[in-house]
């Protein structure tokens, strides 16, 4: 919570001095502060949650403190609930709070050089919902990486993501080629239409293709419990 507070106050207060720079040098361009709100929660949310997510096992990087943790009573499942409720929906409702109030306190005060009225639309906007719901997807990746790697986990896992995207992006794109490219046949052609160059002329929209929205499908519904389960198979191997 120090951390967290310290390192959101610190970001507001240097955009706060950003606004103030421009103001006075004339170059301002407008309000913004809604928008501006949200990537200051997105920034603390996806960096500091995935941090905090990769670290939530963070017994397992020393051996005597590990053979304390799995000595500890209580089931693989309730480690794993613990663990996930203190870094995936209180880490975010933290996060959220901490941004509410501190936007509540700053942000008006920079209305005094835009002349508008600042509203703190956090929890009412789609934009707010949408980087939460991808967090809860996300932390998943982090949290299984937490319990797999041991040692420097936030590390092992970026990479090992890394190398899986590779991987994965080959092998799709060699699917479709070999199994779907009529269907795809035409979509990276190049036109002119109403003086302007545009990609997929007359080709079908890839988000109405069932493909592309199977892999939707599976990001949003199947990746996080998927990986929830893994974590507990692993967790409950670490125990053996």
């Amino acid at each position: 919570m120090k951390i967290l507070t310290t390192v959101t106050t610190v970001i507001f207060l240097v955009h706060f001095a950003i606004r103030f720079l421009e103001r006075n040098s004339g170059n301002f361009q407008g309000n913004d502060e809604i928008n501006s709100t949200m990537i200051k929660f997105a920034i603390i949310l996806f960096l500091g949650g995935f941090y905090y997510a990769s670290i939530a096992f963070r017994e397992f990087s020393n051996l005597s403190t590990r053979a304390e943790f799995l000595a500890l009573p209580g089931s693989s499942l309730e480690k794993i609930t613990i663990k996930w409720l203190y870094t995936n929906p209180i880490f975010i409702l933290t996060t959220s709070l901490l941004v509410f109030i501190l936007a509540s306190l700053l942000m008006p005060a920079m209305d005094r050089f835009v002349g508008q009225e600042y509203v703190n639309e956090i929890f009412t906007s789609r934009i707010y919902w949408n980087l939460v719901g991808i967090y809860f997807i996300l932390h998943s990746i982090f949290f299984f990486g937490s319990i797999a790697f041991n040692k420097t986990s936030w590390i092992k896992t970026v990479l090992a993501v890394m190398i899986i995207a590779l991987v994965i992006a080959a092998l799709n794109a060699v699917w479709f080629r070999i199994v779907w490219a009529d269907m795809f046949d035409g979509l990276f052609h190049v036109a002119e239409v109403n003086k302007r160059t545009e990609f997929g002329v007359n080709h079908e929209d890839p988000a109405d293709m069932w493909q592309i929205k199977f892999f939707i499908f599976a990001f949003k519904y199947l990746l996080a419990p998927v990986l929830w389960v893994a974590s507990l198979f692993k967790l409950s191997e670490k125990e053996v």
